[in-house]
């Protein structure tokens, strides 16, 4: 259930509140998302939003999400969350996903190896 709340937080650009409750007692479906607010297309899904901190007329909205990851569609989630950050497009790229992981693997106390691939130091 987290990764699916965090895909669909990351995938969907939304606000951690558009997809989690206060606490275990604060969850309103009237407010909050359920299951009934996902629609599976053939290539989307459509999430209904009911309510957001950047809708002030309360009028909630539907937001399609790609299904096919296309590298184009990656970049493009990637640059709006670099930019949403503060920072600057020219200094984090694409490959700073997988050199992101490598230091963190080598931080995380694996060392390096010749033979092999630090994916699969972490199996």
């Amino acid at each position: 259930m987290l990764k699916a709340a965090i895909t669909l937080g990351f995938f969907g650009l939304l606000w951690f509140s558009e997809f989690t409750v206060p606490n275990q007692h604060g969850f309103n479906p009237d407010q909050h998302l359920t299951a009934k607010d996902i629609t599976m297309r053939k290539d989307s899904m459509v999430v209904v939003i009911k309510k957001s901190k950047t809708d002030q007329k309360g009028e909630g909205c539907q937001i399609n999400i790609e299904i096919t990851l296309t590298a184009r569609a990656l970049r493009m989630v990637l640059y709006h969350l670099i930019r949403r950050c503060g920072y600057s497009t020219k200094l984090y790229h694409t490959h700073s996903l997988r050199s992101g992981a490598v230091i963190a693997v080598f931080r995380n106390g694996l060392p390096p190896s010749n033979d092999q691939e630090p994916r699969q130091m972490l199996e």
